[in-house]
């Protein structure tokens, strides 16, 4: 850490504090422990009415904290950052970056926290407004960009026009660095007679559960000897996919139980030969590169952000046809089988100590 953000006061907010955001704020504590964060959250619930009520929430029950006095402003996408700049004339004074996480037009199909157009036109306006924007991985700014690309095509009258274009020459791709605690205790698959296979998603749609379903079924269609792992959270609704695999294929089901204890879950993931993702939506995939990084073989579809972090040796061809796809998994995993695993990818670059001259160097450029 070279200080350059010693004593700097720095106002993170985040409107919509998912299990994401959370993870995302701690490693902002590590990347600037000379500056002096104060987060300011609003609860994850009611996300169609929190992309265009944030702002009211805020200025009325954290007007403190928003008028105090900042070097700068971090704000997630989620969060009315156009609003706020005009309603606290303060923060409009500061530098500000607005940081993808996920981004609305990108959300699978069919995703009940969508937020539709207005979702859209709220981080339309939160990227204008910013100094800079920062993405987490190429395909969530490409992704950003196409989708803005084809909301302004369907204005009914002519869109102004070199919005893309400004917003890219500001934005940056800086992936959210990961924990600590998940190098150096690598330990790769086990080598006995039966793999034991992680699938360590939170239990949306999102994350394809329908297509872990086709998953099961291939693998008891084929010879393969392989449990699965389940320890992602869960909603409150359970999908009918994941019903219909825990009623119809539980011996396939080493262990089904979400998992809160860090040590725990570090645990499970050391135990597991393979990290599996079906996610219809990953925008860098934080579970699937914890488990990879502690030693887990990633197999994945080929699509999302994954192409950037992981070989190809990791992917799987994937296609619309949940049924198909699975087979093309079992297909890679009978491969490894029978060749050899490939090597666990190497991950360091993610860690906070290989990242942090890239944070700062960004935001060296906009104060430049």
């Amino acid at each position: 850490m070279n200080g350059r953000l010693a004593g700097k006061r720095i106002l993170v907010l985040s409107s919509y504090h998912s299990d994401i955001s959370v993870y995302w704020s701690a490693r902002l504590g590590e990347l600037f422990p000379e500056a002096n964060l104060r987060l300011v959250t609003l609860p994850p619930q009611n996300f169609t009415w929190r992309v265009r009520g944030s702002a009211l929430r805020f200025i009325h029950q954290e007007a403190a904290a928003l008028n105090d006095s900042y070097d700068l402003l971090l704000a997630t996408s989620h969060c009315e950052l156009a609003t706020l700049r005009g309603l606290c004339p303060g923060l409009a004074l500061i530098p500000a970056v607005v940081c993808f996480l996920d981004n609305p037009f990108a959300l699978a199909e069919g995703h009940r926290a969508s937020g539709g157009t207005d979702a859209q036109m709220n981080a339309l306006y939160a990227a204008e407004c910013a100094d800079q924007c920062w993405f987490n991985s190429r395909h969530n700014l490409t992704s950003f960009m196409s989708g803005v690309a084809a909301l302004l095509d369907k204005q009914p009258d002519e869109a102004p026009p070199g919005v893309v274009a400004s917003l890219l020459s500001k934005s940056v791709v800086l992936p959210i660095p990961l924990s600590e605690d998940v190098f150096g205790e690598a330990s790769g698959p086990q080598g006995d007679s039966e793999l034991r296979i992680l699938w360590n998603h939170r239990w949306g749609f999102d994350k394809g559960p329908e297509r872990l379903l086709a998953f099961a079924k291939a693998i008891k269609q084929s010879d393969l000897r392989a449990k699965l792992v389940l320890v992602g959270p869960r909603n409150e609704q359970i999908p009918m996919s994941m019903a219909e695999l825990i009623e119809n294929h539980g011996d396939l089901i080493a262990f089904n139980q979400p998992v809160t204890d860090r040590k725990l879950y570090k645990a499970c993931l050391a135990q597991a030969d393979v990290v599996l993702s079906t996610a219809r939506q990953d925008f860098q995939g934080i579970d699937v590169m914890e488990a990879a990084a502690m030693g887990c073989i990633p197999l994945l579809p080929d699509r999302l952000s994954y192409p950037e972090y992981f070989p190809e040796l990791a992917r799987f061809h994937s296609i619309p046809d949940a049924d198909q796809e699975a087979s093309n998994a079992v297909a890679l995993l009978r491969q490894w089988i029978a060749e050899g695993f490939p090597a666990s990818p190497d991950l360091q670059g993610l860690k906070v100590e290989r990242l942090v001259e890239k944070y700062q160097d960004a935001l060296d450029s906009i104060s430049s």
